[in-house]
């Protein structure tokens, strides 16, 4: 974020609130400044951001002395800088004015923040829930499904969109399904998109779907918790096309802004409807004072949450350190090291390039030319990367084939990472031309 950015946005006038705070945050500048003294300066862009303990030292402040902000009275200052930030996010997409939203936990309670968001908007009544139809692809995170069952829609339909190679949702498929379903008498409802889907970093045509989503008049939800923050890279832009046109967005400053666990945004672009599904429709006395500033957001309003924890001081505390570049040329590195993976990989006998990273997800597998064998195969390759330690990579599954998988996201993870990963795959490649493979299969018979 640069310097005109922030004195746009305020953050030159916020203040922490009590002087306590002010100090502490005062004494934790301080401590970075002398500890990035100690760095040389070509590491601050991609290696610093989370080392220097900015938001580690800021969150066991607040943890020593909590705030509650769900109320605006009881945290103004708190309370008007999680709106500052959430303006930021919004911004960042385009949202046109309107918009309202609020810092979460993290992409899961921000998806049920959405959807409830939908249902109430879309005014479904349990009547309603059998006959409601949710549209999604396989590769739309499992948040989605939990979020369904908490606003009680765990028994609407699931229509399950196809893909294309690219593992994107086909718009065009959608609007035929849809089509379909309106016809039978059904209530076409909601249509979640991913903007980098957690098996494949894959990105839907968000345009493409918001022009289905309008045609008939469905809740466009984009799910851009792991990817939202590419945004930053310029050339990454293109794949936001269209995301100022949905209803909902989540995103997750935790993943690919580099923040601490335990932060969420969810912006709903018609802010009134995130308030309506969230506001108390009881009178409670005891919470007469709660409401006195009718003029100011209040959290609480925005989310089921009454309590609410000062989460956004994590966000403001780095921003406010070290601006937004080098979170952003962060981002570029991981783009360009999964790219680099890719291609290098491509080079070592054996392996296959199952995905060309869209973002920072490649899957890959060692080829046998046996379906059983590739599993024993790449099992034990992952068990060995595993147990040796210097390095994490996950498994998952493409059309039920085991498949290997990196996500090159970590502040930490560098040019001499991957080298180091290729370089393992590539004896790993060695082993098994000379022999294992036919060891493997030995010992799966002998069992």
């Amino acid at each position: 974020m640069d310097n005109h950015t922030m004195e746009r946005l305020g953050y030159d006038r916020l203040e922490l609130g009590s002087e306590r705070r002010r100090l502490l945050t005062q004494k934790v500048t301080d401590f970075i400044e002398e500890h990035l003294q100690k760095v040389e300066k070509k590491e601050t862009a991609c290696f610093n951001i989370n080392d220097d303990r900015a938001s580690g030292l800021l969150n066991f402040s607040i943890s020593e002395e909590p705030k509650d902000i769900g109320a605006f009275y009881l945290g103004p200052g708190a309370a008007r800088l999680e709106q500052l930030l959430i303006s930021w996010v919004a911004g960042l997409f385009n949202f046109p004015a309107g918009f309202a939203g609020n810092l979460t936990s993290g992409g899961s309670t921000a998806t049920v923040l959405s959807f409830l968001t939908a249902r109430q908007s879309k005014q479904l009544k349990a009547r309603d829930f059998e006959r409601t139809v949710i549209y999604l692809t396989d590769a739309l995170h499992v948040c989605a499904y939990k979020a369904l069952n908490v606003i009680g829609l765990g028994e609407a339909i699931l229509r399950k969109v196809p893909m294309d190679k690219k593992f994107r949702m086909v718009p065009e498929e959608l609007r035929k399904i849809v089509k379909r379903d309106k016809e039978a008498g059904l209530l076409p409802a909601i249509v979640a998109a991913s903007v980098g889907t957690t098996n494949f970093g894959s990105v839907d045509p968000i345009d493409e779907i918001a022009d289905v989503a309008e045609e008939f008049n469905l809740w466009l939800h984009v799910d851009a918790a792991y990817g939202g923050f590419f945004v930053l890279v310029d050339e990454m832009k293109y794949h936001f096309k269209g995301v100022h046109r949905a209803d909902s967005i989540i995103v997750d400053p935790h993943k690919s802004l580099f923040m601490p666990l335990g932060l969420g945004v969810v912006v709903v672009k018609d802010g009134y409807k995130l308030h309506n599904a969230n506001i108390l429709t009881v009178e409670a006395s005891y919470l007469r004072d709660v409401d006195m500033f009718q003029d100011e957001k209040s959290p609480k309003n925005f989310s089921f949450e009454l309590s609410k924890h000062f989460r956004g001081v994590r966000v403001w505390l780095p921003l406010q350190l070290y601006g937004i570049k080098p979170f952003r040329e962060c981002l570029k590195e991981k783009v360009e090291l999964a790219r680099y993976f890719t291609s290098r990989l491509g080079e070592i006998p054996g392996f296959v390039v199952d995905n060309y990273p869209q973002l920072t997800v490649v899957t890959f597998h060692y080829e046998t030319g046996n379906d059983d064998t590739n599993e024993r195969v790449n099992q034990h390759l992952l068990e060995r990367i595993l147990q040796d330690g210097s390095v994490y990579i996950s498994s998952t599954t493409i059309g039920g084939k085991f498949r290997l998988r990196i996500c090159v996201l970590h502040f930490r993870s560098h040019k001499d990472t991957i080298d180091f990963l290729l370089s393992f795959l590539t004896k790993a490649a060695v082993s098994l031309s000379s022999g294992m493979i036919k060891k493997l299969h030995w010992r799966k018979c002998k069992v």
